[in-house]
């Protein structure tokens, strides 16, 4: 069984990494705007795979995050 202390690391680097590419998706759109997009255009294609992909990672990370938190819960009720 992986000690509590890696879980909250692992969770917390999961963490930074979903706050880090949820400001770039934002970023992102708001530079689209500043070009004159208007929020229900579509984006241009280059745009349009970034932010697949941000959203994508952006997923996949909150399944991991609800997985530690699982998983350190877990290890509470094991003390």
């Amino acid at each position: 069984m992986t000690d509590d202390g890696e879980l909250r690391r692992r969770r917390d680097a999961a963490y930074t990494e979903r706050v880090t590419l949820m400001r770039l998706r934002g970023a992102l759109l708001d530079a689209a705007e500043a070009t004159g997009l208007r929020p229900e255009d579509s984006l241009p294609e280059p745009l349009a795979r970034a932010y697949a992909a941000y959203t994508a990672r952006i997923n996949d990370l909150n399944v991991v995050i609800a997985d530690l938190d699982r998983r350190i819960a877990a290890n509470r009720g094991n003390e």
